[in-house]
């Protein structure tokens, strides 16, 4: 996860990325100033072609689809409401048509056919439609990221539904997103994917009426261009989008969208959900104090996300003077809960050394537990929550070495969880006083032991038994009426937080003892 401190207000500038250098077209041109007029990028479909993102530096641009084709492109028409653009495929199974888009635009969207010819594979003209979104000129991208600075204080907060379907039409309506709109640009933070770039451009017209256009430069929609429209009313934001995802279809989809205005600061004793929803509008409107109380009220509800992400303040110093000690103590109770972001922030602090010595056991142990949590959290559907709940509880229950063999993994993982185990054994018993040479034996004693009471539990025959029995006596230096051999654990439950089989009956000792 993209920790919740980072900005997103690189904006759309950073689309020009879509267009290789034009010295890839052929001669090197002069360089192109950033166009007033033309658009930094359209997102488009047609109906035989699929969907792609055309990305411009002045009049051309180029063309990619996710089936590897490429595209030089020209726009050789545009004004308020029409556009034309010709298109030569220069890479891909069709290498050689040709093309013309010619469109009509009603806000930002376009409308309108292509006529396209392939010499020596097909006579005549070809027709077909497409449709598009028109976004901002490559100037006002260039600049979005001061725009929206500049206008932050008058900046507006929103919690928004959209979906494909009715479930924004509720009463009550889920929320998967907030806004931030300022001015002509905005920023989001998408519950799904926190760590996606998506740009906003937002467009005001009569009537209360308001066209937003959102590209996903990154996360779960990568490449995605979403165009809403709508209109204010009592006090909310209400209406229709159509998205083109090239790669997902050759046809737009549609659907419904509210969003809902949002406070800005916290209250002591707001809920939990509420009060990061705040924290991270805070954070995008970039009033560091207020983000820091927000997440410091969920934090002190025993909330795991907002813990580290208290923690991670103190160490930056964002809104709040850099606090080492702090940071350590709101890090260690969200690890505690198994947060991975915690885990891995626990980790670089013993491998930096800043407010606790260097400590490479420890660096590895909050590594490890970390990965663990991940590779096993992949296994649900249901994502884990903040609260502990969800798969970390299971992984709490069972034990490291236990989630392996119930949750089942590839070597790797199994190898990962034998690793896991044996720190958490050698952490305990530093925690008691030993010394790391000590506790690593003791650990390393633990796990034979383990080893041998499991084969003993998988003898057959008394020869067998009676060479486990002597390989315990062996390992332990001690008379094997010492060792529990009557008091095995099941193979698949070896730790000792695991509900375990009832013991099995008493085991005839091969020298005349009975171990009860």
């Amino acid at each position: 996860m993209k920790p919740a401190f980072c900005f997103r207000i690189s904006l759309l500038a950073a689309i020009i990325f879509l267009v290789p250098s034009v010295a890839s077209w052929g001669q090197q041109p002069p360089a192109i100033a950033a166009s007033t007029t033309m658009p930094s990028l359209i997102t488009m479909c047609e109906d035989s072609d699929g969907c792609s993102d055309w990305g411009f530096k002045g009049s051309q641009g180029i063309g990619l689809w996710a089936t590897g084709a490429n595209a030089d492109l020209t726009i050789t028409h545009l004004d308020a409401t029409t556009i034309a653009i010709h298109r030569v495929d220069t890479k891909g199974s069709a290498s050689g048509v040709t093309a013309d888009y010619t469109g009509t635009i009603a806000n930002f969207w376009i409308e309108g056919d292509l006529a396209a010819t392939w010499p020596g594979h097909w006579q005549g003209v070809a027709h077909t439609k497409w449709h598009g979104i028109l976004f901002p000129s490559q100037a006002d991208t260039l600049f979005s990221a001061k725009s929206y600075e500049a206008t932050l204080r008058l900046s507006t907060a929103w919690t928004v539904c959209e979906d494909f379907g009715d479930k924004c039409s509720s009463d009550k309506p889920p929320i998967d997103s907030l806004w931030v709109l300022s001015g002509k640009n905005g920023t989001m933070h998408l519950f799904q994917d926190e760590s996606a770039q998506t740009f906003l451009y937002i467009s005001e017209l009569p009537n209360h009426q308001i066209t937003i256009r959102r590209f996903d430069k990154t996360g779960i929609v990568q490449g995605a261009g979403i165009l809403y429209t709508g209109e204010e009313h009592n006090g909310e934001l209400k209406g229709t989008f159509k998205t083109i995802w090239p790669g997902h279809g050759n046809n737009p989809g549609e659907g419904k969208w509210r969003a809902f205005p949002s406070e800005t600061r916290c209250q002591m004793g707001i809920e939990i959900k509420k009060a990061k929803w705040i924290g991270a509008i805070a954070n995008m409107r970039e009033d560091k104090p207020a983000s820091q109380l927000c997440y410091k009220i969920a934090a002190a509800q025993d909330d795991s996300e907002a813990e580290t992400v208290t923690g991670i303040y103190y160490y930056v110093g964002w809104g709040i003077p850099v606090d080492y000690k702090q940071s350590l103590e709101w890090l260690a109770r969200a690890a505690d809960q198994d947060n991975p972001n915690a885990l891995k922030a626990l980790s670089a602090y013993y491998q930096q050394g800043k407010a606790v010595p260097v400590n490479l056991f420890l660096v590895h142990y909050f590594n490890d537990r970390a990965e663990m949590h991940d590779r096993h959290a992949s296994l649900f559907q249901t994502v884990v929550n903040g609260s502990g709940k969800g798969t970390m509880a299971a992984l709490d229950m069972i034990g490291n070495l236990a989630a392996y063999f119930v949750l089942g993994g590839s070597d790797k993982t199994q190898r990962l969880a034998a690793r896991l185990g044996h720190e958490d054994a050698v952490l305990a018993y530093l925690n008691n006083g030993s010394s790391r040479v000590e506790a690593e034996e003791k650990a390393y004693h633990d796990e034979e032991m383990e080893r041998l009471r499991d084969a003993y539990v998988r003898a057959e025959g008394p020869q067998q038994q009676q060479a486990a029995a002597e390989a315990v006596q062996r390992h332990a230096y001690q008379i094997v009426t010492h060792i529990p051999l009557g008091e095995w654990y099941g193979v698949m439950a070896v730790r000792s937080n695991v509900v375990t089989p009832e013991p099995m009956p008493a085991v005839t000792v091969f020298w005349g003892w009975s171990k009860k």
